[in-house]
């Protein structure tokens, strides 16, 4: 073979290498508050290895992996925030172009979920936000005694506390609250509460209606809340 020959086939080489590979297929799987997995696959059977580089959108700090196969799982990341992760192939004479995505991890659960005044009627639950960005609540009120009257509230982002009202004295309740993410619902956080005795007036005007609605059941929960029309 001359020198010429030989400059020509490794020439043809490089070419096909830099036209017969791509990352195709980047996908998010398993996403959790802490981490997710990416997979992709590969148009070449010369790829010896993959660059992995992921980043807190925003951020100028790069964390970087390298991996043999077309998956890797991504841990202890921040919760409900964007990370911006790119794949790159490498054979043995170069690397190949950049595939990305951006995803968010699942938001953590709001924080510090308690009732801070009970009634006999009514009761007031306030919580903190959780880390990362929630875009919404989920707020599930449970009679423990009538489970199947449970009742699902959509609640804005801006808020942390929440006025129930028309509760039935002396009951059980349990409250759970969720975050709603970019990525999916958080964990709950849950809180159990036991109504207060009603009142003799009350008690008497319980007792009225009973008599004369005495072959209906009427259940209703009143959450007085501002009026968000964007949930």
């Amino acid at each position: 073979m001359t020198p010429r020959s030989h400059i020509y086939l490794s020439y043809s080489r490089r070419i096909m290498l830099r036209g017969n590979y791509e990352i195709l297929n980047l996908t998010v799987s398993l996403v959790t508050d802490e981490g997710f997995y990416v997979t992709w696959n590969v148009t070449s059977s010369l790829v010896i290895g993959y660059r992995v580089t992921y980043h807190l959108m925003g951020s100028e700090n790069i964390d970087e992996l390298y991996v043999h196969y077309q998956k890797v799982h991504l841990r202890g990341l921040l919760s409900g925030v964007q990370y911006n992760v790119s794949v790159r192939a490498i054979t043995t004479a170069f690397q190949g172009g950049v595939s990305s995505l951006k995803q968010y991890t699942v938001v953590d659960s709001p924080r510090d979920f308690r009732t801070v005044a009970v009634t006999d009627r009514s009761a007031t639950l306030v919580w903190a936000a959780p880390e990362g960005e929630a875009v919404a609540y989920l707020l599930e009120l449970i009679p423990v005694l009538s489970p199947s009257e449970a009742a699902n509230i959509s609640l804005s982002n801006s808020l942390t506390t929440a006025d129930l009202t028309g509760l039935a004295p002396l009951q059980p309740y349990v409250a759970r609250l969720y975050a709603v993410g970019h990525a999916g619902v958080s964990g709950g956080v849950s809180v159990p509460w036991i109504t207060e005795t009603a009142t003799v007036q009350q008690t008497s005007m319980s007792t009225g209606v009973s008599s004369t609605e005495s072959t209906s059941k009427c259940v209703q929960w009143f959450i007085f809340l501002p009026s968000y029309n964007n949930l």
